[in-house]
């Protein structure tokens, strides 16, 4: 479990209580991971509250309980076009603007990168 704890700045009227959450002085968290590890670190920042979400978050990463995050499926640059293209279909735009979209994305971008070899269209 991880806490939070302020370390106080020479001014401080606060300087020997580190639970005190009003002041203006760094908070840093400090604890157990649910993996073992011990954890210290800076919050970057003065306020109690962003520094409990950051200490929150922190459990929640190293949670080995958590469900691997799925990864985005990757998109060529072609389907992208595709896409892009058929929205302004289906949004209805006119005939003109189609066409200047349509030969800036397919003849130019495509072309150039199918030019270029560039790896990302498949």
């Amino acid at each position: 479990m991880l806490t939070v704890y302020t370390r106080h700045l020479k001014g401080c009227d606060h300087r020997g209580d580190s639970r005190w959450r009003r002041c203006h002085c760094p908070k840093w968290i400090r604890g157990l991971l649910v993996t073992g590890e011990k954890i210290r670190r800076t919050a970057q920042t003065s306020n109690w509250d962003n520094a409990e979400k950051l200490a929150r978050q922190l459990e929640a990463d190293f949670d080995p309980n958590k469900p691997p995050e799925s990864k985005p499926a990757e998109t060529t640059l072609r389907e992208a076009v595709e896409v892009f293209l058929a929205d302004q279909t289906a949004r209805g735009l006119v005939k003109e603007s189609k066409k200047k979209y349509r030969t800036l994305l397919e003849r130019q971008l495509l072309g150039w990168a199918d030019k270029n070899k560039i790896k990302f269209l498949k």
